[in-house]
């Protein structure tokens, strides 16, 4: 996906490089000038959009995961002490308050793990160095103290990092929609009422349109020219597409955003 959307803009910005290639033509009609400042325009909001790389989160993962691992270690020693504890003074109400295991400790998401973490640290920091004696160092209670905050912290930007992503590649699907609309609905349109004045420019556009929407992988995707007959235009010979090609041109093109 993520290379198909790469093509597209690829795709756009050669529009945009037609489109100041030929400036006569572009300024030739307000509403073709005013066009292509628009799509311009869109095609900046796209470069705006900047979605992470999976890769870019893979440090913060690997840094939040170690954390856990080891926040978790501590907090099933003082689970265990805490419930042999509950156990021997027959303390009901304290062993029902309790996960029953490290799994029942550790189930569920970050939000709802973190939440049940802090409690079985409460309920140990209650007893305090009456834990010592069920295996429970007062070193290990201080160093969750210091290291809790610092997971729930890791675990609330790490998802936060997650749904931006999410929001972001929606972001920049919906404006990649909003172009390839604006192409067709307005930008192809405006074109072909160019066809008879600047020929060059109506030819470069849809060849761009075209040949830079295909797969990189196509045998057609190339930059030959089409056939072609030689024409002057402001005393310059040059060559252009035959009418019928160009037709053929704008008809592939048809219904299809760039890079579709």
């Amino acid at each position: 996906m993520e290379k198909r959307l790469s093509k597209k803009s690829d795709a756009y910005n050669s529009l945009c490089n037609v489109a100041d290639e030929y400036p006569d033509a572009v300024n030739s009609i307000p509403k073709l000038q005013m066009a292509f400042t628009s799509f311009k325009m869109i095609v900046q909001e796209l470069v705006g959009i900047h979605v992470p790389d999976v890769a870019e989160g893979l440090g913060a993962a690997n840094s939040k995961n170690v954390l856990y691992s080891e926040v978790t270690g501590m907090l099933e020693i003082e689970l265990n002490g805490l419930l042999a504890y509950a156990s021997l003074s027959n303390d009901v109400d304290l062993e029902g308050r309790l996960p029953s295991s490290y799994s029942a400790l550790t189930a569920g998401t970050g939000q709802t793990q973190i939440g049940r973490f802090d409690r079985v640290h409460a309920e140990a920091k209650v007893l305090g160095d009456a834990l010592n004696d069920f295996g429970v160092e007062t070193a290990i209670m201080l160093s969750l103290d210091e290291k809790l905050p610092i997971l729930r912290k890791k675990l609330t930007a790490y998802r936060d990092a997650i749904d931006d992503r999410i929001l972001l590649r929606e972001d920049k699907a919906g404006t990649f929609q909003k172009a390839d609309a604006f192409l067709y609905d307005v930008l192809d349109r405006l074109v072909k009422t160019r066809v008879k004045a600047f020929p060059t420019f109506t030819s470069a556009y849809f060849r761009a349109r075209k040949l830079r929407g295909l797969s990189s992988n196509s045998k057609s995707a190339n930059t030959d020219p089409v056939p072609n007959e030689v024409a002057n235009l402001n005393g310059k010979n040059i060559e252009m597409p035959m009418p019928v090609e160009l037709n053929i041109q704008m008809e592939q093109v048809g219904t299809n955003g760039v890079g579709a």
